[in-house]
């Protein structure tokens, strides 16, 4: 008996549920996301979803590892290897999910609402025709929830990572115990460099006297700065619970992380004492 397989509505499936995957896997990593670069994406896997029918085992094994991470590459143009890694290796994972759990919960439903079924070399199989549209939304919408649960439970993993930075400025060096955060995305407005959030206490032993005023008590106090200072003094907007405001922000002279220079802008906290115990609240976009 031959299958008749109809490719407009198995792209459809499968550029559903691709979608689906990129937007967890955006909310999960906290990634940038645009309406565009993640449509093409998921056209992208129902495209190869369906081209995938035609291909031998071998070749659509691997290309089946190629395609999450050229997705991942298009849906939120990682700047580093590592990221790009991981956030592949996490759509590939929220992808298993979803289609492990639509399979499950299809068959299941169907059979106790499909009056007949048919035999497949012995087999009971299950018809997309046989079960109802809201019935497969309600499927799809239990798998993303599944799915969901599972990368925050990876997610909160990942973001546990504690690293020591070292930061130099003006002839002096500090290290700093920092807590690695993908929910930090902040970032110089000017130049677009990711920030680095310090407690008050780290950032006194890190900032020149001469900036001391202005980030501890009078922010309007800026324009006794001199020049030389001024340019490595920043503004950073940022919006949290209890509203929108301004962070003081101070570019270092060096910034070490793992070994390597990195460059960064450090932005003072004024109302934590502390992170978990940690000097900082380090963005993972750094670590790549």
């Amino acid at each position: 008996m031959e299958r008749v397989i109809y490719a407009d509505v198995f792209f459809l499936i499968n550029f559903s549920m691709d979608y689906l995957a990129i937007f967890l896997t955006r909310r999960l990593t906290h990634e940038k996301g645009h309406l565009g670069r993640e449509v093409a994406a998921a056209v992208l896997g129902g495209i190869y979803a369906v081209t995938a029918l035609f291909l031998p085992p071998a070749i659509e094994t691997l290309v089946s590892l190629l395609i999450p991470i050229l997705m991942v590459r298009i849906a939120f143009r990682c700047r580093s290897f590592s990221r790009l890694l991981k956030n592949s290796i996490l759509l590939f994972g929220i992808s298993f999910a979803l289609g492990g759990v639509m399979t499950a919960a299809y068959y299941g439903i169907g059979k106790f609402l499909t009056a007949k079924g048919i035999l497949v070399n012995g087999s009971p199989e299950t018809l997309y025709s046989d079960l109802p549209i809201p019935i497969i939304a309600l499927t799809a919408l239990l798998a993303a929830l599944f799915a969901y649960l599972w990368g925050k439970l990876t997610e909160r993993t990942v973001n546990t990572k504690t690293i020591t930075l070292t930061v130099t400025s003006c002839g002096k060096t500090k290290e700093l115990l920092a807590l690695c955060d993908s929910g930090n995305l902040l970032e110089d407005p000017l130049t677009h460099l990711p920030v680095i959030v310090v407690t008050k206490k780290a950032m006194e032993e890190i900032l020149p006297h001469s900036l001391k005023t202005v980030f501890f008590e009078n922010v309007l106090a800026a324009d006794r700065i001199s020049p030389r200072m001024m340019k490595k003094t920043r503004f950073i907007p940022t919006s949290t619970v209890t509203g929108e405001t301004l962070l003081c922000g101070y570019i270092p002279d060096a910034v070490i992380i793992e070994g390597i220079e990195k460059k960064a802008c450090l932005a003072l906290d004024r109302s934590a004492a502390d992170f978990e115990g940690r000097d900082a609240i380090l963005p993972t976009v750094l670590l790549g």
